[in-house]
């Protein structure tokens, strides 16, 4: 969630213009442009510049002041000062606290982008970090709890943005369980107030579903992003990302389940919905993994497969054969095995689907220690 200048755009400064003072006007100028051109260091630079000019103008516990205040955490977030930007947030929900109220909009957003700061951590070994989002996810489930008067147009769009959030990594994996319920709690509430076909309705039921399908709940993972398919409708002359990710996940969803004719349907529905393109290989929309053979993993023995196929107008996989292979005959043995449960948007062309002919693909058979 990157708010930066724009989201500090959208708290009108109060100040009289004619009464702007150069220096302070400059700085706020010079914040601007620097984020305007993602330079992250100089808008840090001039966000500090501007927070001392604009508390010496406006007052230091004005609603300027917090304003420019909050731009200064959003520009520490971005220059990758988590420790800066986490605290500086902080304090800037602890003023909006005071000034505009504990459920007020303004806090429970400084608070949202305190949290968002978790998605800079991937990969950095932030060990103090889950449990600082911990309480910090248990201070918005409290908000939230506490804004039941606030109108179901409101009180959804609150959760909408909270299980946005949690649904990023690596807040999803800290928090799994907090993330699903609070994606259905706003699906619900969207549902009622939006429709089934906002985009953001659409776009938590996608979250949901992932949710779902991450737990093997395959079943209820299907239901949702079957919800998905049908708001979009059966047009073929158009596509939405959320639909074909839906359609790729039912297509693997089916296939697990044992159900490959359902997995069928959404397989020409991706072939008509995406144009064939002939110097790009296509990537299997269900894919099974060979098995290793075992008398070659007690012998330490690695290998490649590639083989050539053709795919059918339904998305199977036939005329499996074997091009070369480095290895055993048993690497190939499990290669094909594997690639015949393999599924593919067919060819369509004209708007008829057609056999693709002598499609290839390398399995490679790799041990772990080796």
């Amino acid at each position: 969630m990157r708010r930066t200048i724009i989201f500090g755009i959208a708290f009108a400064f109060t100040f009289n213009q004619a009464f702007a003072e150069t220096t302070f006007s400059e700085a706020f100028s010079q914040y601007n442009q620097a984020i305007e051109n993602q330079d992250h260091t100089a808008a840090v630079e001039h966000a500090l510049v501007a927070l001392s000019l604009g508390q010496q103008k406006f007052g230091q516990n004005s609603e300027n002041a917090i304003n420019l205040q909050y731009n200064l955490g959003l520009a520490y977030l971005q220059n990758r000062q988590l420790d800066e930007g986490f605290d500086t947030l902080a304090d800037v929900a602890n003023q909006y606290s005071e000034t505009k109220g504990e459920v007020s909009i303004e806090r429970f957003n400084a608070l949202l982008d305190q949290l968002s700061s978790a998605k800079y951590l991937m990969h950095k070994g932030y060990q103090k970090a889950p449990k600082q989002y911990t309480l910090l996810v248990e201070t918005l489930e409290e908000t939230l709890d506490k804004t039941q008067v606030l109108s179901d147009v409101q009180q959804g769009q609150r959760l909408y943005l909270f299980s946005k959030i949690l649904y990023e990594r690596p807040l999803s994996s800290w928090f799994f369980d907090v993330a699903l319920e609070m994606s259905e709690k706003a699906e619900n509430l969207l549902v009622q107030t939006l429709g089934n076909e906002d985009a953001k309705t659409v776009e938590v039921q996608f979250r949901i579903a992932r949710f779902k399908q991450a737990q093997r709940k395959r079943t209820e993972a299907a239901e949702y992003y079957e919800k998905i398919v049908n708001t979009f409708g059966h047009e073929m002359e158009t596509s939405h990302p959320l639909e074909l990710a839906s359609r790729a996940a039912l297509v693997d969803l089916y296939e697990r389940l044992g159900e490959s004719d359902r997995a069928t349907e959404h397989c020409v529905a991706i072939g008509h919905l995406t144009p064939w393109q002939s110097d790009i290989e296509p990537t299997p929309l269900y894919r099974l993994e060979p098995m290793y053979p075992m008398e070659e993993a007690r012998k330490n023995k690695q290998g490649n497969v590639v083989l050539s196929f053709d795919i059918d107008t339904f998305g199977f996989v036939k005329n499996i054969k074997v091009i070369s292979k480095e290895g055993s005959y048993g690497f190939a043995k499990q290669a094909r095995r594997a690639l015949q449960k393999w599924r593919y948007a067919p060819k369509i062309v004209d708007g008829k689907p057609e056999v693709a002919k002598n499609m290839r693909v390398q399995l490679n058979f790799k041990l772990n220690d080796a």
